[in-house]
């Protein structure tokens, strides 16, 4: 292994034993006759120190330099015309009194420039003889400190995949590869084997059908029970501990399916069926893990199936249990919970009711039903819709339509008049419409803007 720096200088270098086989016989190389040109060419490698300012190391360089130009002039002198001297250092000669420079280290193997900056650093393969810059070959300043003092030897990248034979041995694993994927994909004879023979005792056809490989899975329904706030949660850590504290009650921990822990708190319960699980919501469920405890559904379970729904026009004075009890006695079905909206800004109540089903087909039975007002004596058609899969985004800040208020560049808007002057909190101006000018709220769902945005949209998702 050879190292160098460009700033270094090469006093000579004796050439190697299979470069001089192919140089003529009129070459020669006589060491003594260059000794008295007062250099000491008779060490090869011989290395010229650099300056006091700069730090020393035992380099040489590969690269061309002045002092190589001149030493070659004074060897072969142009005077001396009839000279038959011929002078190989397998990287200066000179015949005929013309230098020629022959360099086969002048270029870098693996970016392949032959001009660099004054400070870069050369390594020589030990193998090919082929020098690299170190940064090419991946050598830092370092590791090539490390080089010189222990003598490391260097192999490039490439006698390094000559010898490993990498090329071998990534056709040998793409070949292994091959033959299992064919492996797989071969198709057996199964007892319905059918085989058809011809007339022809050299021709025959066989028809093989198999039936494909079904792998048996389990089913895991929807019927899940969520419970929080539970009285003792240590308990309940493991599905034994669940078991054990349901067992409590009779026959309790044959009924469910599945039970373990949550990790951000709670328990998930698994029922065979619908009804075992009402069952235990309604009776068990606050008698095994608390008066506080709180059963649920999971929320996941609210986006994947539609069992929303929203009932509009309802009465603020309507007691929302005699409704929940009046669409199950009409629809028999069965509705988890209920709820009235608020309004995001004054926290009043809305005439909007949120509603969850225990299932989607509950959910279908109750859309346009007629359920008779209390209060009042009056029959009220009461309309319930499905949970929108579409969001229609209208920003808070200034109004429009499209955008949300964290995105939104303009000035803050009222909702109520449209003004951005206003800063009532409870605006009593004339309402105005921000999009249509018209005399309403911005948040009102008749505005004609609204339902043109609603429209496009409804169309853009069709397409």
């Amino acid at each position: 292994m050879t190292f160098a720096r460009e700033t270094f200088i090469r006093e000579g270098r004796k050439p190697d034993k299979h470069k001089q086989k192919n140089t003529s016989q009129g070459n020669t190389f006589n060491l003594q006759n260059i000794c008295k040109q007062q250099c000491t060419h008779n060490i090869p490698g011989h290395v010229k120190k650099k300056s006091k300012n700069e730090k020393g190391k035992n380099h040489f360089t590969p690269s061309k330099t002045n002092h190589q130009q001149r030493h070659i002039t004074q060897i072969c002198p142009e005077s001396d015309t009839n000279s038959d001297t011929t002078v190989n250092l397998n990287v200066n000669v000179c015949e005929n009194n013309k230098p020629t420079i022959l360099k086969d280290y002048e270029i870098c193997i693996g970016c392949g420039k032959d001009k660099t900056h004054s400070k870069t650093d050369w390594i020589e393969c030990n193998t090919c003889r082929c020098w690299w810059h170190c940064s090419c070959a991946g050598i830092n300043n370092k590791d090539s400190i490390k080089y010189t003092t222990y003598h490391i030897k260097y192999s490039c990248a490439f006698c390094i995949i000559r010898k490993e034979n990498i090329f071998e041995r990534a056709t040998n694993i793409t070949k292994t590869v091959d033959n299992q994927l064919n492996n797989t994909n071969k198709v057996y004879p199964t007892p319905q084997t059918t085989v058809n023979d011809t007339n022809q005792s050299s021709q025959q056809s066989i028809d093989i059908t198999c039936k494909p490989k079904q792998r048996p899975f389990k089913e895991v329904t929807g019927d899940i029970l969520i419970v929080d706030n539970i009285k003792e949660p240590e308990k309940c850590k493991t599905s034994t501990d669940i078991r054990k504290e349901i067992s409590k009650k009779e026959k309790g921990s044959n009924i469910i399916q599945f039970s373990y822990k949550l990790p951000l708190g709670g328990i998930a319960l698994h029922f065979p069926s619908s009804e075992e699980k009402k069952k235990f919501k309604e009776r068990d469920a606050k008698e095994v893990f608390g008066e506080d405890s709180v059963a649920h559904n999971p929320a996941s379970h609210y986006h994947k199936q539609n069992i929303i729904g929203f009932a509009k026009n309802i009465p603020l004075n309507l007691n929302l249990d005699k409704l929940k009890s009046e669409i199950e006695y009409q629809t028999g079905g069965n509705i988890s919970e209920i709820c009235r909206l608020h309004f995001w800004d004054t926290k009043r109540p809305m005439k909007v009711v949120k509603i969850f089903f225990d299932s989607p087909s509950d959910l279908d039975k109750s859309l346009d039903i007629e359920i008779a007002n209390v209060s009042n004596n009056i029959t009220q058609k009461i309309k319930v819709e499905k949970k929108r899969n579409i969001k229609f985004i209208r920003c808070y800040n200034c109004q429009c339509l499209g955008h949300p208020a964290n995105q939104c560049q303009d000035k803050k808007h009222c909702h109520n008049c449209g003004s951005n002057s206003c800063s009532e909190t409870f605006c009593t101006k004339p309402a105005t419409c921000r999009n249509c000018q018209q005399n309403h709220k911005s948040s009102s769902s008749h505005c004609p803007a609204f339902i043109r945005f609603i429209n496009q949209h409804k169309f853009k998702n069709c397409i």
